[in-house]
């Protein structure tokens, strides 16, 4: 061995690297640290810092101008004038001018709030368009204090933000607070405040953020907003590329916000630039001295490396000893050769015996690499899959599998390359002796650092163990796997079982024999059919071991040893219970009423033919009663249809209990019911059902801790006396039913051949009406009213006519009540009130004069919610001055819904179209109510008229009325005047003007407007 003069490697590499390092350390510190961070950083917080007072500034500046409007809008006089006289009109043009004139439309909205005002509210084009609901957000009483207050509103899936601010309405001869004016600022991309601060603070872009949610913003430049919604709020300031963004927080209305501006400047970035710029001539420096030293090192350690690069290469060619290293001249590379021979030697050693273990194993072993492809194989795998001495290496599994098989294995290997874990696998595998069952382990090989270089396999043959499990499991699984329950009896009696038999019956094997017997001994067919075709099905109801009736579908087959003896029975059966607990649900379904449980029209008609049926071959009478439950609508509508089924559910309680055993009550729907009272000898038992059923339904429902009154209307009808059918019965029982409703409610009525008559001449009048509205048979007169003096006419009533093309004149005391019950008029009264408008409008532009119309209300038009837009649809399509019509209500329907019709009378007039009271005198509490009622006029009913002069009641009675309504400003007609007579009582006691047959009869709109030239 040659000796060399030996150097210490690492000293001499540790000595050359920290120079190099020390020197370039020193040089990028000297560079990195220089500049005035501190003092650039001050400068920007005391920017930050002004800015945000600016901001702050012009925000509070901003509100500060909406307060001073509000408040000089809540100290005008036709604002308070407005509020006192609830003159919504002048208020709204008030609110309208100061919203659209304030100073760059710095308000969105505008509202006036008071104790007897409704709200009001006036938006812009803004909150417009945005379909914002702002009355909402009005405070519910008044409040004294002047303020502002942050509002959020979620409307279709946005949220906006207002500021609404409030100034208190005082009364100047009270001192009292009589209401607020509200102004809105909305947020939602304002441009006006935004604006002010991009200019006052120089930004280039600005965004206003609510609970880090962007609800304003502007930019100067479109790259500039790009800058603002990339920054991070969460400091106050931050550097970018385009200049400096700032975060600062306002407050508006006790509400935090925060505005985040984009500042130019470039401070931070030339900083950076210094910095980089210093940095970049550090790492030139270490580069350059990095070279020198790598030269140096390659120069001193080229030779050392080469003889262990040789060593390295040359030593595993080797097949006997390994080589012994020569020696180097430094120190570690010398140990390094050393190292290298040692481990080479325990390497050689290992791989010997593991090399024997591998080619010695009776299960085939191989090596993959991660391509998949095969490194090594032991012998065993060769004689299992490929044969002795053909090589494998280098081949994949598709070069050897059928294309199936491949897949198999490609798949647990991409797993164990996947998961780095063991993976095992059992799966048939093709060898050269046939298919055989393997179970497969595959694991990963992982070097040193954690690299998966190849996998590992270890396949072992299974198939005699699991072709004898197999064996084993097959009859278990069928039988234990089943859904329906198996039982199989034997001839000696042994019963065996599966799980389903025990989870479906609740018996164990103990008990199975005697659940089998049990089926035998109920079923005695069984025996012979099995005995015939050696198989029976059926349908069983047995127990279950707990008591519970348990239906099942059963199937038995005979097994026979031969064709004469039978060896066994094997059952198979299933639970129908959901079944048959289904099938009595549809049952119910199709028989009886969901809410009351009672039979439904469909059962009605069975159990009412049936007995019919029995009726007639006993010779005995069946009553049918009809019962409807009245004001059930009310009900509904005033309590809700929850309360209304309540109710529906307590009067099929009540009248279930009425009735005898064997009678039937059915719900045929809504509020009506049924009762069939069978097998009855007279009338007497069924009008003291029907009395009772009655008193019943009219006592108190108790129903959510609300007392509900109520009554029924109830109809009956006789067999065979009646009808001889159910639908006769039915429909006689109906009418008598509609008559009682007619008389008045809460009775009963047995049906009789007069009530027939009426309901189908009632049935043809309807019917005829409703072709009159089609077919122009009707058509309208007016008959005029005059001043007191006959002198001249100051209005005309439109009346309806009706000409049938048979029957001639119908009287409008028979078809305008009939219209009233039909639903018909409403209609009707939509013609009435565009004839009335159109002949109006004629008579006034041919005479030159402006005499108004006046056209009766009826109560289902007062109350119908298209009232107001037929009254605006018939003044504008015949151009009708509003002032020029006046609409005639009587007292009845004002006090039947006192606040609902007030409420309607007055949006009527708000139209411009005059009210008054018709047939005054006639209701009752007449001058309590009248005061409150939106009216001008009062037209004495034509049956105290016809009383005066001569009657001191009601002579009395018209002249407090006269007397009364003056006091009341209102203007007084006479209805029905007929004598001069009369018309001197009148004139003597100051009433305004006549209307009646002494003068004018009703005629057409031509007699009237010659009558007018006159």
């Amino acid at each position: 061995m040659k000796m060399f003069r030996q150097l210490p490697y690492a000293s001499v590499i540790l000595t050359i690297v920290l120079s190099a390092l020390i020197g370039v350390t020193g040089a990028m510190l000297y560079q990195a640290y220089q500049g005035s961070q501190q003092a650039l950083q001050e400068e920007i917080r005391l920017t930050h810092n002004h800015d945000e007072k600016l901001l702050q500034r012009v925000v509070d500046e901003y509100l500060k101008n909406i307060r001073l409007v509000t408040k000089d809008l809540a100290s005008r006089n036709d604002i308070r004038s407005s509020l006192l006289a609830n003159d919504q009109m002048t208020a709204s043009m008030v609110l309208t001018e100061n919203l659209h004139n304030s100073p760059q439309m710095q308000m969105d909205a505008l509202a006036l709030s008071g104790e007897d005002l409704p709200p009001l509210v006036i938006n812009n084009s803004s909150i417009q368009r945005l379909g914002i609901n702002l009355q909402a957000h009005l405070p519910t009483s008044v409040d004294a204090m002047e303020g502002e207050e942050w509002i959020e509103i979620k409307h279709q899936n946005s949220n906006y933000h207002l500021i609404r601010i409030q100034a208190p309405i005082i009364s100047p001869n009270l001192g009292e607070v009589i209401g607020a004016v509200h102004a809105f600022l909305l947020l939602n991309d304002n441009f006006l405040i935004l604006s002010d601060s991009l200019d006052i603070t120089g930004a280039e872009a600005i965004t206003l953020y609510s609970d880090q949610q962007i609800i304003s913003t502007i930019d100067a430049q479109e790259s500039a907003q790009q800058e603002l919604s990339n920054a991070d709020l969460s400091s106050p300031i931050i550097a970018t590329p385009k200049g400096t963004v700032q975060a600062h927080q306002i407050w508006i209305a006790d509400k935090p916000f925060i505005i985040s501006l984009l500042k130019p400047g470039k401070s931070l970035e030339t900083l950076s630039q210094a910095y980089n710029q210093s940095l970049r001539n550090g790492i030139i420096l270490a580069i350059f001295i990095a070279l020198v030293a790598m030269l140096l090192v390659r120069y001193l350690t080229n030779r050392s490396l080469k003889r262990l690069i040789v060593y390295a290469e040359k030593a595993p060619a080797t097949t006997t000893m390994t080589p012994a290293f020569e020696g180097d001249n430094f120190i570690e590379f010398d140990k390094l050769g050393r190292q290298m021979e040692s481990m080479l030697g325990d390497i050689r050693e290992q791989e010997n015996q593991l090399d024997a273990i591998f080619h010695n194993t009776p299960s085939a072993m191989f090596l993959k690499s991660t391509a998949l492809t095969y490194l090594t194989a032991n012998r065993r795998f060769s004689d299992l899959f490929v044969g002795e001495g053909i090589d494998i290496i280098g081949k994949t599994d598709a070069d050897i599998f059928p294309e199936e098989e491949a897949k198999l294995i490609r798949e647990t290997d991409i797993q164990v390359i996947k998961t780095r874990q063991t993976q095992q696998t059992e799966f048939s595998l093709t060898t050269l002796d046939g298919p055989r069952y393997f179970l497969s382990t595959k694991f990963p090989m992982i070097n040193e650092r954690g690299e998966l270089y190849a996998i590992g396999g270890i396949t072992t043959d299974i198939s005699d163990k699991v072709k004898a499990e197999r064996e084993a499991e097959v009859t278990q699984q069928v039988f234990e796997s089943a859904a329906e329950a198996i039982l199989i009896y034997n001839p000696d009696g042994k019963v065996i079982t599966n799980s389903s038999f025990n989870r479906i019956t609740g018996y164990d094997d103990k008990k199975a024999r005697l659940f089998a017997l049990s089926i035998l001994k109920d079923h005695p067919e069984i025996d012979a059919t099995l005995s015939k075709t050696g198989r029976w099905q059926g349908e069983s109801i047995r127990r279950k071991a707990n008591g519970e009736p348990l239906p099942i579908w059963l199937s038995i087959s005979a097994l026979s040893s031969t064709k004469t003896e039978q060896s066994s029975y094997v059952a198979v059966f299933s639970d129908i219970s959901e079944l048959k607990e289904a099938e009595q649900k549809l049952e119910k379904l199709a028989h009886y009423d969901n809410l009351t449980s009672l039979p439904n029209r469909t059962l009605f008609y069975d159990r009412i033919e049936s007995s019919l049926a029995r009726a007639a071959r006993n010779g005995k009478k069946t009553a049918l009663l009809f019962v409807d439950i009245d004001r059930f609508k009310q009900v509904n509508d005033n309590h809700g249809h929850h309360t209304g089924d309540q109710l529906l559910v307590e009067a099929a309680r009540r009248i279930s209990a009425h009735i005898r055993l064997g009678d039937t009550v059915a719900r045929l729907g809504g509020d009506e019911f049924t009762v069939i009272l069978s097998e009855l000898d007279g009338l007497d038992p069924v009008q003291d059902i029907a009395r009772r059923i009655q008193k019943s339904l009219r006592d108190p429902f108790r129903l959510d801790d609300k007392e509900i009154f109520s009554s029924a209307s109830i109809g009956i009808a006789m067999y065979p006396d009646d009808g001889r059918n159910a639908e006769s019965l039915l429909k006689h029982a109906d009418v008598a039913m509609y008559h009682v409703k007619e008389r008045g409610r809460n009775d009963i009525l047995f049906f009789d051949k007069a009530i027939n008559e009426q309901a189908e001449a009632r049935a043809q009048l309807e019917d005829n009406l409703k072709t009159a509205i089609n077919t122009q048979q009707l058509f309208m007169v007016y008959q005029p009213r005059f001043n007191i003096s006959g002198t001249e006419i100051l209005s005309a009533e439109a009346l309806i006519r009706w000409k049938h093309p048979e029957q001639g004149f119908i009287s409008p005391g028979d078809f305008i009540p009939l219209a009233e019950s039909c639903g018909l008029i409403v209609e009707l009264g939509r013609w009435v009130l565009m004839q009335a408008c159109q002949a109006a409008q004629e008579w006034n532009e041919n005479t030159g004069q402006n005499t108004p119309v006046s056209v009766n209300l009826s109560a289902r038009q007062l109350h119908d919610s298209s009232l107001l837009i037929d009254i605006e649809n018939a003044l504008n399509q015949t151009g009708l001055d509003p002032s020029l019509l006046e609409l005639e209500i009587t007292e009845t329907m004002v006090i039947q819904d006192m606040e609902t019709v007030i409420s309607r009378l007055e949006a009527i007039r708000t139209i411009g179209v005059r009210l008054s009271v018709d047939d005054f005198g006639t209701g009752y509490s007449s001058l309590i109510y009248l005061k409150r009622l939106p009216v001008s006029t009062v037209k004495i009913d034509k049956s105290f008229i016809d009383d005066v002069p001569g009657s001191s009641g009601s002579e009395n009675l018209v002249k407090a009325v006269i007397s009364m309504s003056h006091s009341l400003a209102l203007n007084v007609v006479a209805e029905g005047v007929e004598t001069e007579a009369q018309l001197s009582f009148l004139t003597e006691n100051h009433c305004d003007e006549i209307q009646g047959y002494l003068l004018a009869k009703p005629d057409s709109a031509e007699t009237l407007q010659r009558l007018m030239r006159k």
